[in-house]
């Protein structure tokens, strides 16, 4: 029973700083940092620092975020073509 309470207590412990964060996600920093600014991870800012939990790390919804709607963004065609 005890061990069932140390794996709930870990999930809950807060994680601190996007290079910690990635390392539960496997991202680099910057990436990391990308992901929670855009709101691909769940985590929050707590001073100058991002911060979140195992939990919220780890929930479905968190890692299957719908990438932002890039539908004005200039086509990469215009470029290709000489």
């Amino acid at each position: 029973m005890s061990e069932s309470v140390g794996l709930i207590d870990d999930l809950d412990r807060p994680i601190y700083g996007a290079k910690d964060i990635g390392a539960v996600v496997n991202l680099s920093e910057r990436q990391t940092y990308h992901a929670l600014e855009q709101g691909y991870l769940d985590g929050d800012k707590f001073g100058r620092k991002w911060r979140s939990t195992k939990r919220r790390l780890l929930k479905p919804t968190a890692l299957l975020a719908s990438p932002p709607d890039r539908s004005n963004a200039p086509s990469d065609t215009a470029a290709a073509s000489f």
